[in-house]
């Protein structure tokens, strides 16, 4: 299939039904969660490209290795490789460069650009609500969660004013943080006390692990919230 892709639009329900046989390109089992989103989602008259958000699905693959051992694998990127491979869809080009990463994969279909997003069942709602815009409407969400006290950073929402350990055996404010032990080289540590020396988690003895409060954000209502904003449906987001 050729990697050429088309600029210009056309009507949503043209659109709407392509979205439609893309996802059905992808068995149940290599996804944990999917929805439409952008111009689709929002039923705009004339779509574009398609943006998708999916939640993909983890198993265990053969890896390289001997002995048939197996490795953990993203079974939506695994699937969508053989797709390309079988020339069923193919990467797009955007005059530059092709999108095939970890979080996002830009895949060319029946002449339109199909953008895969991906998340986890902790930032759906933030994907989703981001992802299906339009762009100013998602900057406000964004501007509202700086005034709650939150940041939307890497797709995730994270608290300002906690800190946390991804062991999961310590959590605190900015002044407990400047309490911490002191750490030592080898430690990975990037927070400091007030006097400017690294600290590090007083249950597993790591820096590195340190970051703000992630917040859990599961659905686009908790997402709203967070943000400060009445809940919209997404044809009414302008």
């Amino acid at each position: 299939m050729s990697t050429a892709t088309l600029t210009g639009k056309r009507d949503w329900a043209t659109a709407k039904r392509d979205a439609g046989d893309f996802y059905r390109l992808f068995p149940s089992t290599v996804w944990r969660g999917w929805s439409a989103a952008g111009s689709v989602r929002r039923r705009c008259p004339e779509v574009g490209d398609v943006d998708h958000v999916v939640i993909p699905a983890v198993g265990e693959l053969a890896g390289d290795g001997l002995f048939g051992a197996t490795e953990p694998a993203n079974l939506l990127w695994h699937h969508l490789d053989g797709l390309v491979a079988a020339g069923t869809v193919a990467k797009a080009w955007n005059g530059r460069s092709f999108c095939w990463g970890e979080k996002k994969r830009s895949v060319s279909f029946r002449g339109f650009t199909h953008e895969v997003w991906t998340a986890d069942a902790d930032n759906w709602g933030s994907v989703l609500a981001i992802r299906t815009g339009p762009d100013p409407f998602s900057q406000r969400l964004v501007v509202g969660l700086q005034r709650q006290g939150y940041c939307n950073d890497g797709g995730y929402v994270w608290d300002k004013g906690m800190i946390a350990c991804r062991c999961g055996g310590w959590s605190g404010s900015w002044d407990d943080l400047r309490r911490l032990p002191v750490g030592t080289l080898g430690s990975g540590a990037k927070w400091t006390t007030g006097r400017g020396e690294p600290v590090v988690c007083p249950v597993c003895g790591w820096g590195g692990r340190l970051e703000m409060g992630r917040m859990s954000v599961p659905d686009e209502r908790r997402y709203f919230e967070l943000a400060g904003e009445p809940w919209r449906e997404p044809k009414e987001r302008t």
